[in-house]
Order: C-alpha cells, then sequence, then structure tokens
C-alpha cells in the first residue's frame, strides 16, 4: 500500500482512538459516522434494551475474579437467572482465565507514525491446553452473519495477539494459537468459533491501516445507496430519505 501523507490539519500530539463501534460505523455509512464521531451528536439510546446483557457480564466478571454471585442471583431478574444457570454448565466458563473485562489500547503504525490507536474491551481472554481463547458474550445482541470478517472479530484476535506479552503469554506464540469464540446464549448455549492464521493477522493490520487512513483524511462523507440500518436515529437529517426520493422519482 502507499504511503499516505501526513494531515495537515490535525495536532501530531493528539491520540486518534479506533473503536469497534466507529469502524463498524465508518464501513456502513460514512455520514453517519460524521454525526456520530465528527459532530459528536450521539443520539440516546434506551438502557434498558441492554440491560440483560450488561448485567450478566458484570456477574460473569465477577465470577472470573473469585466472588461469590449466589446472593446476588438470587435477586437477580427471571432472564437473568436463566441465562446464569446455561452459563455455569458450561465447560468454556471454567477455563482458565487469562483476562476478564480486558482493556486494550493497541498501537497501529501508519506510515511511521503510531499516533493511532485501537481501543476497546474483551469480555474474556480463557486458555485451552496450548490455545489462546477470545471470548464474547452474546445475551442480546446477535452473531455478526459473517462473523470470520466482523470488525469485532478481527480487531480483538489482532489486538489479543499484539498484545500477547501483557497477558503473560509467550511471544512466540503463533496467530494459529488462537480463537476468537462467540458465546450465543439463548434458550441454550451456541458457540460459534473463529480460527485465526498468521496470513489473516497481516490481512487484518493492512486493513486496519487503509481504513485509519481513509477516516482521518475523510472529508466528504457521502451517504451510502441506500439507508443500511432501518433504525438509524439520523434518517430524518442525513439526507438519505431525500436522495432515495429524487432516484424514484428519476
Amino acid at each position: 500500500m502507499g504511503k499516505v501523507p501526513a494531515p495537515q490539519n490535525l495536532a501530531v500530539s493528539s491520540p486518534r482512538l479506533f473503536s469497534v463501534n466507529q469502524l463498524k460505523t465508518w464501513s456502513r455509512c460514512r455520514k453517519k459516522y460524521f454525526l456520530d464521531y465528527v459532530n459528536q451528536l450521539h443520539w440516546p439510546t434506551d438502557h434498558q434494551n441492554f440491560q440483560l446483557g450488561q448485567d450478566v457480564h458484570k456477574l460473569l466478571d465477577y465470577h472470573a475474579r473469585g466472588l461469590n454471585c449466589e446472593a446476588i442471583i438470587g435477586n437477580a431478574t427471571s432472564e437473568v437467572q436463566s441465562a446464569w444457570r446455561l452459563l455455569m454448565a458450561d465447560p468454556m466458563v471454567k477455563l482458565p482465565i487469562l483476562g476478564s473485562e480486558w482493556g486494550f489500547q493497541v498501537p497501529l503504525t501508519l506510515d511511521g507514525s503510531s499516533n493511532n490507536w485501537l481501543v476497546g474491551r474483551v469480555d474474556r481472554i480463557a486458555q485451552s491446553d496450548d490455545r489462546v481463547l477470545v471470548i464474547d458474550w452474546k445475551t442480546g445482541t446477535a452473531v455478526p452473519k459473517n462473523p470470520e470478517n466482523d470488525w469485532q472479530t478481527r480487531v480483538y484476535l489482532y489486538a489479543v495477539y499484539e498484545a500477547r506479552q501483557d497477558l503473560g503469554l509467550n511471544e512466540r506464540m503463533t496467530p494459529e494459537q488462537f480463537q476468537f469464540i462467540y458465546v450465543e446464549v439463548k434458550d441454550q448455549i451456541r458457540s460459534i468459533p473463529v480460527f485465526y492464521t498468521s496470513l489473516k493477522h497481516e490481512e487484518t493490520r493492512q486493513v486496519l491501516r487503509q481504513t485509519v487512513g481513509q477516516i482521518i483524511f475523510e472529508t466528504a462523507y457521502s451517504l451510502p445507496e441506500t439507508c443500511p440500518d432501518r433504525y438509524c436515529p439520523y434518517e430524518n437529517i442525513c439526507g438519505i430519505n431525500a436522495s432515495e426520493s429524487i432516484k424514484t422519482h428519476e
């Protein structure tokens, strides 16, 4: 990939942080990215929609830290109790834990500069024999339709592998020893594994560099052909309805 020219309007000393949500928003709709992350026009959300997931994630983190959660479970909702029983019966929860709610900040070198950082938080990192499992609990949101190429899968595997020494792992471990697992918790537990390779790691590095470079130098923030999100809160102000109406009458 060719060199990206140094931006003229960005302070070199200010680190630029990129999360999975940012990358997903950028890939789906640049106009939404502009409204959400450039203009900081954050639309209010109903926190009740995420309550189940937040409660189960907190309990799993408490459990990982060796705390007795029985008193909390006794006062939890029936949905939380049901999810908890399923999880506690799953062998994956009993694997040795390397990290729980593990926050990362991994540098992404772009044209010689390490001023760009990938940031996020992994639900759990566990050890299974000679493999490292990067686990994401799915108690409310759905597993991605194409998990191997989803930004969450790619960024989390990339970040964990790059920061393996911080986790006390051997630097000589290869990407083939790392694996992402979505754990879907509904009426039963369903595990969806995604295997990693050295080729995939380098491919992800290049895709990240290319995408971050695009974000840094974008000025137009164009609309997509059609709205990719039927529940987007910005649909009445972004102009997508007007552009789609024009196409209909052409």
